[in-house]
């Protein structure tokens, strides 16, 4: 099994501690020791006080009070966030636990609130790092397990996130859904009157999965409720670094389903040699509409998409806008030259995200607001609103393609056909992606997944057994066994 993560904050208090024999013995040689004797008692009696309640304080969580390295020093916004049992009620983000994380026990299905992100080794002991956060269903929790047993045994891999319905903001939403409520949902949301629309919330009103799509799908219910859940590992990674301040950010942190498979061995060898605190944002598989159409690409979500900790840093990195944001020319609230293209995004409400926005929210916490502003369940409430939004009309994929690109999560990309595009910021992992037809890693699934391939979709968990056995054979040392 991996081994237990250190306890941090702990010893750097103690060995601030005074020296309580030294002090005593400076004390009992000099000349005036009877007349001192009462003050050192009252010092000594103090110092063990002050030892005791550091501690304590230490043990019970005064690290997050350390200023992150993804944060700025004005603070987070202390968001409020539905809890996990009971709707329509809100709590500050800064008292959520991490009790729905969900531990994969031998493949059984059986889930508990302990934190399956636990380390592969020291962390002291790396100079390449990769969190994970695997995007499944409580329904296939097999996936989950193959995927931590597997590949996820690299040495490289330090955290293991992974999200099912109980980390949803509605986690019962796919308990309750009906098909009936799924058409609904897929009617409103590809009949919306275009008026007032942005070019980019029209282009996604016609893509928008119509009903007999899904109702080829083997669990169209379970597809939709599942359309949030990557915001909600991604606030769940984020809690995570927030409350863990010493462990700091990952070289490099990967989204994908629970049924994607990554070769960690070639994976280090093309990525441990770049700069990961320059922001970086790669698609397993890139998805890019005609561009006469619209200069829109998203991450085909089942490969995965790779940020590194530069991008990280900027989706944790609180936003200061006025409230409600406006444009540049038109505020007179003097804002970060760093935030105005954030806040000037913000103002044009693309996608009907601004109402979602709180000053001081980082791009993590605006996109779980706005994606959970409108539960499914609530589809017969839901009202067109003046600029074409009122309901959640984005695929999982469209949200994280929106807001990595038109939110500058990374830097620009370097193919020069895109120089005067402002909001191109994915880059294709090894010029894999879906234009006319697939190419790359983007035609590795299922039956296509071949030994020796580095990025696969659709794996089974035999699969995902067999190829990281075969490399274990290969670099035995790379891998924790157990």
């Amino acid at each position: 099994m991996a081994s237990p993560r250190k306890t941090i904050g702990v010893i750097n208090y103690i060995d601030r501690s005074v020296d309580i024999d030294v002090a005593q013995r400076q004390f009992t040689t000099s000349s005036r020791r009877e007349n001192l004797q009462p003050r050192v008692l009252l010092l000594l009696i103090a110092c063990c006080l002050i030892s005791a309640f550091v501690i304590t304080v230490s043990h019970h969580g005064i690290e997050r009070l350390a200023t992150s390295p993804f944060n700025s020093e004005q603070g987070e916004v202390a968001l409020l966030l539905p809890t996990q049992r009971h709707e329509n009620k809100q709590q500050d983000l800064t008292a959520l636990s991490q009790h729905t994380d969900t531990e994969i026990n031998n493949g059984a299905g059986n889930s508990n609130n302990k934190l399956s992100s636990s380390s592969s080794s020291d962390n002291s002991s790396r100079s390449f790092t990769v969190d994970i956060l695997s995007v499944g269903s409580i329904q296939q929790l097999d996936l989950l397990h193959a995927q931590r047993t597997t590949f996820a045994s690299h040495i490289s891999i330090r955290n293991f996130f992974n999200v099912t319905e109980n980390d949803d903001a509605d986690p019962d939403c796919h308990k309750y859904l009906t098909w009936d409520d799924v058409q609904k949902v897929s009617s409103f949301c590809r009949n919306r009157p275009p008026s007032g629309m942005s070019h980019v919330s029209r282009h996604m009103r016609g893509k928008y999965a119509r009903a007999q799509w899904l109702q080829k799908k083997k669990n169209p219910v379970g597809w939709m409720c599942a359309q949030v859940r990557p915001t909600s590992g991604l606030m769940k990674a984020y809690q995570h670094y927030r409350d863990n301040i010493m462990e700091g950010l990952p070289d490099y942190f990967i989204i994908m389903d629970d049924d994607t498979y990554y070769d960690m061995e070639e994976f280090e060898r093309n990525f441990g040699g770049m700069n990961s605190s320059e922001a970086l944002y790669y698609a397993g598989c890139l998805v890019r509409d005609p561009v006469h159409q619209i200069n829109f690409t998203f991450p085909f979500g089942g490969f995965g998409s790779i940020l590194s900790k530069g991008a990280l840093r900027n989706l944790f990195e609180p936003i200061h806008c006025p409230t409600p944001p406006l444009p540049s020319s038109s505020s007179s609230v003097l804002v970060n030259d760093q935030h105005q293209p954030l806040c000037d995004r913000i103002a044009e409400n693309n996608v009907d995200e601004q109402p979602s926005f709180q000053t001081g929210m980082n791009l993590a916490q605006l996109m779980y607001q706005y994606v959970n502003a409108h539960k499914y369940r609530d589809v017969n409430e839901w009202e067109q609103n003046d600029n074409g939004g009122g309901g959640f009309c984005m695929h999982s994929d469209w949200v994280i393609g929106y807001f990595a690109n038109y939110y500058n999560v990374s830097r620009h990309v370097v193919e020069p056909f895109y120089a005067d595009v402002p909001h191109a910021r994915i880059e294709p992992y090894k010029n894999s992606e879906i234009y006319k037809k697939g190419t790359g890693f983007c035609v590795n699934e299922g039956n296509n997944c071949k030994e020796g391939s580095e990025l696969c979709h659709r794996a089974t968990p035999q699969w995902m057994k067999d190829e990281t056995d075969r490399l274990r054979l290969k670099v035995p040392t790379k891998y924790v066994t157990g």
